[in-house]
């Protein structure tokens, strides 16, 4: 990793630490759960949308951000041909 991306990711890491001590660990008492302790939709949408507001949602999405395949995708696209947009996710012996 370069210089400038480790600046970069470890400043991220300290504006997506402070944002959940500051905000999201006061919501750990919330009330709105479902039955099984779950956060219900309303509490995961509100969450999401003070994480994009302050710019923590994707952080790692930044201007001239372009997404770049992995080896492990360019590896099972060679041997696996093809793939489709929407099909099933298929287990890959790397996967267990």
């Amino acid at each position: 990793m370069s210089e400038m991306h480790a600046g970069r990711a470890a400043a991220i890491a300290a504006r997506v630490e402070a944002f959940v001590r500051q905000v999201v660990v006061p919501y750990e008492t919330d009330p709105r759960r479902d039955n099984h302790g779950g956060p219900l939709d309303t509490l995961v949408t509100e969450l999401k949308g003070l994480a994009r507001k302050a710019g923590v949602l994707t952080p790692h999405n930044f201007d001239g951000w372009v997404p770049s395949d992995t080896a492990g995708d360019r590896h099972r696209a060679a041997h696996d041909g093809p793939l489709a947009v929407g099909a099933p996710r298929v287990q890959y012996r790397g996967d267990r």
